[in-house]
């Protein structure tokens, strides 16, 4: 059966441009937010209104009124304004309705206001070059500032009890004494056509310029360097910053729009923390096996206003550190207050048999801010275990040391440091309470070695330690200082120096795997190499390493009474980034393994983190499977996995399910929460553990697909429909993925939809728009027809919308007076009997217009007998509406 569908586009012009211009920002000039009711209100200053944009961005007029209105702020459940026609106008916010009218007259332009908490506004008048305080109790008012050029952005921090003005034409931000006006200079912003203030949580302070078309950051005190934070607008008017949703709200003037730009939570830090073995150690502040630990901190509350139902969890990532007193209820704080957990310190116990480790402990802070729930973590890296590496810097080199540092950070292993230039060469008693040395020279200069260092690592080699000696030109320098120590204890003679940026390791080695290069220049490595030692093993040496397409060799190590390893090159210029060169951190681990030192055991890595079936943006599987890949580099299984899968990521609490710390090796797992809502964006993450060690969490997203039903179909309710084949037509809902829809259609002609008398499948219309599908077939006439239709997009279809009816009538015949489908004399008569007689009425009277001159006569009983009788022409069409 061919089918065919309708689109029919009504454009009601003039009608859509006033819908537009009544709901649409128009100069808008400042915002606010609307707690209570979860909605902006935005002042357009073109046209007076005020603009509500709810939470889903949808856009009503608050109120409207006077023109120029400016700037907005919020007291309890009244908006306050400011206007052009030298008032203050004030509006509830539950009504909508306005409260209040305050006169000043003289005013040039009401702009931007602000209040204290004293019950006094404040406002700004630029183009009169004055500040104005109004006292709310009986709405009276002063100049507060007399002259200030073109004074623009007003803000009271409540913490310090300041107000703050800014001037568009002289560039400063001023404090303002909110008695007598003074004016005290806080810093020239050094921009023009300065306009809004606003402040964060943090107290930092923003403005914005219409001159650069941007917003800056000052820290609350001014003393911080202008931050650009946002640029790229038009018209940057009064900023506002919302402090529960920690959204910067920018309103361009320039061109009617609005922006809303998602800041940065500012987290919490602890102001202190300390881990102490005085009580129940031995009090020499290493951590070591065996000891109790007491771990206190304190922290402050930095945000602008109180904070409550504060809490704090503590736990740490090795399980095998339990923690004792890990929960702290610290209750409401106020604004500044500091508090800590030194009356009850949080206690671990380091095993006896501990390896050392650096440990990531966490600070986790709950609280409630603003009427939403917090979550900040603060992570404390602490090493555990007495450090069994020294790591000696020969010359203080600041550019150098970080290389050794944060190699061993990366692999948690705890070291100490010494540095020669602060502390003095150290002694072999010194180096031998380490099980491995570290020696980097750094830099290239004459006199790298003296004597006494000599003399320290001779004792520490013959006392069997494991010395890894590294840097530029050390074996040039000991050939002529002290060839023994280069022969006997470094297993090696220096042959030349030069400089190759590469070098392969060779075949007979201890420490690497053939083939491996190791770069030396460029890269993230230090790029500091120029001198490097051509040498050659001796007395028991193994050569290791040779400089790029040379047979000369760069590397020795030795494995006797002692172990050693001697680069001939700083290990600090080894390259990390470039995945065709061995890195310096598997270099390290090689040289730590060659030394047989037991170094911690590494966390497990979760990666590859997969929901599925189907497409992460358009789930449509409501148990899904998650997977991951589980990786540890010891070839320890995995003991445990958490999932955690919540309506937002805050994780202040996994709303949707937590699968909580569940045994298995398992790598995947089927979603067993709360039902999966269409339509709704979900956060997982993964970690797993190795029954000793958690992973870093793994994060993702995905979204539950929808269809949206159609809706508004028409005919319904057994309307009555005289159009035969009728047409039929609902609303095309846009598809909240932005998915093109198509649609399916079915009529039946009975309620119990036994019958199909027509189906069609796949219109597809614009979206906001209505679509029609015509039926092909003529219908019988007074009957009773139901039909239904489905959505569809790629990825699903959707549920059968529910039955609409509609009943078939005949349509009217134009001329048949009495009803009977027929246009013949008995008409006619019919007409005269009404007309002249008293007769019944057509029904509808409509139906005797004969000759469709919208009245119902003698003229059309005229028309009648002409069209039966003489050949006159027949009934006109259309007689009824």
């Amino acid at each position: 059966m061919l089918k065919k569908s309708i689109y029919l586009t009504i454009l009601l012009l003039l009608t859509l441009s006033i819908l537009s211009y009544s709901q649409q920002f128009y100069q808008p000039e400042s915002a606010v937010y609307d707690l209570p009711r979860e909605r902006y209100l935005v002042s357009n200053f073109n046209n007076g209104q005020i603009i509500a944009v709810d939470k889903d961005g949808i856009k009503s007029v608050f109120a409207e009124g006077k023109d120029s209105l400016a700037g907005l702020h919020i007291i309890d459940d009244t908006v306050y304004a400011g206007c052009g026609e030298e008032c203050v106008l004030a509006y509830n916010l539950v009504t909508g309705g306005e409260v209040m009218d305050i006169q000043i007259p003289g005013s040039l332009l009401l702009n931007d206001v602000t209040a204290d908490t004293s019950g006094n506004l404040y406002v700004s008048d630029p183009y009169g070059d004055k500040i104005y305080k109004i006292r709310l109790s009986d709405r009276s008012y002063s100049v507060l500032v007399d002259y200030i050029d073109w004074p623009n952005g007003l803000l009271f921090i409540k913490k310090l009890n300041r107000l703050l003005a800014c001037s568009s034409t002289n560039r400063w931000i001023y404090s303002v004494d909110m008695d007598d006006g003074t004016l005290t200079e806080l810093v020239n912003v050094n921009i023009g056509h300065l306009d809004g203030l606003a402040e964060d949580n943090a107290g930092n302070i923003y403005v914005s310029s219409q001159g650069p078309e941007s917003v800056y950051r000052y820290n609350r005190d001014f003393t911080s360097d202008r931050e650009l934070v946002s640029s790229g607008h038009s018209g940057p008017a009064d900023i506002y910053y919302n402090k529960w949703l920690e959204v910067l709200v920018v309103p361009n003037i320039g061109n009617n729009t609005v922006d809303f730009i998602d800041m940065p939570e500012v987290p919490f830090n602890l102001t202190s923390y300390d881990f102490s073995d005085a009580t129940y150690g031995d009090g020499d502040g290493i951590l070591e096996g065996g000891e109790e630990i007491e771990l206190t901190f304190s922290f402050e509350n930095f945000r602008l206003d109180s904070i409550f139902n504060t809490t704090v969890n503590l736990y740490c990532q090795d399980i095998s550190l339990t923690m004792t007193n890990d929960y702290v209820d610290f209750g409401d704080l106020e604004s500044g207050e500091v508090v800590d957990n030194i009356s009850l310190p949080t206690r671990f116990t380091v095993p006896a048999d501990y390896t050392p480790r650096i440990d990531s402990f966490y600070v986790e802070i709950n609280y409630t801010f603003m009427e939403n729930e917090k979550r900040d973590i603060v992570t404390i890296v602490q090493g555990v275990g007495s450090p069994q590496i020294l790591l000696v810097d020969q010359f203080s080199w600041e550019e150098i040391s970080h290389y050794y540092t944060e190699t061993l950070e990366e692999i948690f292993i705890p070291f100490d440091l010494w540095d020669i230039q602060a502390m003095g060469t150290p002694l072999s008693d010194d180096l031998n309470d380490y099980e491995v040395v570290i020696w980097f020279t750094g830099n290239s200069g004459a006199n790298i070695i003296d004597s006494n260092q000599i003399l320290s690592m001779k004792g520490y080699i013959d006392g069997g330690g494991s010395l890894f000696l590294t840097g530029q030109g050390i074996a040039a320098n000991l050939n002529s200082l002290d060839a023994d120590f280069l022969n006997n204890y470094l297993r090696c003679e220096h042959i030349s120096t030069f400089y190759i940026a590469a070098l392969n390791t060779v075949a007979a080695g201890q420490l690497f795997a053939e083939g491996d290069t190791l770069m030396i220049s460029g890269g993230d490595g230090a790029s500091n190499q120029g001198i490097t030692d051509y040498i050659s093993s001796l007395n028991g040496g193994m050569e290791e390493l040779n400089y790029l397409s040379t047979t000369n060799c760069g590397a020795v190590s030795y494995d006797g009474d002692y172990k050693l390893v001697f680069f001939g090159f700083g290990f600090e210029a080894i390259r990390s980034d470039d995945s065709r060169f061995y890195p310096r951190k598997s270099t390290l681990l090689d040289i730590l393994d060659f030394f047989a030192y037991e170094y911690p055991k590494r966390a497990p890595v979760a990666s590859n983190l997969i929901i599925a079936p189907g497409d992460p943006t358009h789930m449509i599987d409501h148990t899904p499977e998650i997977s991951w890949m589980y990786a540890d580099e010891e070839s320890t299984p995995q003991a445990y996995y958490q999932i955690q899968l919540g309506s937002d990521d805050d994780w202040l609490v996994a709303e949707m399910w937590d699968s909580g710390p569940a045994s298995g090796s398992e790598v995947s797992a089927l979603y067993s929460g709360s039902e999966l809502i269409d339509g709704e964006d979900y956060y997982i993450r993964v970690r797993l553990c190795d029954g000793s060690l958690w992973s870093d969490w793994i994060y993702g997203t995905f979204r539950m697909n929808s269809v949206p039903e159609p809706s508004d179909l028409i005919p319904n309710n057994l309307e009555e429909i005289d159009v035969n084949p009728p047409v039929l037509s609902h609303a095309n809902i846009p598809d909240y993925e932005g998915d093109v829809l198509a649609y399916d259609y079915q009529l039946y002609d009975d309620i119990e939809m036994t019958v199909m008398l027509d189906d069609d499948t796949g219109l597809v219309g614009d979206p906001g728009e209505r679509l029609y599908w015509q039926i092909d077939s003529a219908l019988n006439e007074n009957e009773d027809y139901y039909w239904r239709v489905r959505s569809r997009d790629n990825y699903e279809t959707g549920a059968w919308s529910e039955l609409a009816s509609f009943i078939l009538v005949a349509a009217y015949i134009c001329g048949d007076a009495n009803g009977d489908a027929m246009v013949n004399v008995g008409d006619a008569v019919y007409l005269i009997a009404y007309i002249f007689s008293g007769g019944q009425a057509p029904e509808p009277v409509c139906r005797g217009d004969a000759n469709s001159d919208d009245n119902t006569n003698v003229g059309d009983a005229v028309y009648l007998i002409s069209y039966i009788f003489s050949g006159g022409p027949p009934p006109v069409e259309g007689c009824c509406p």
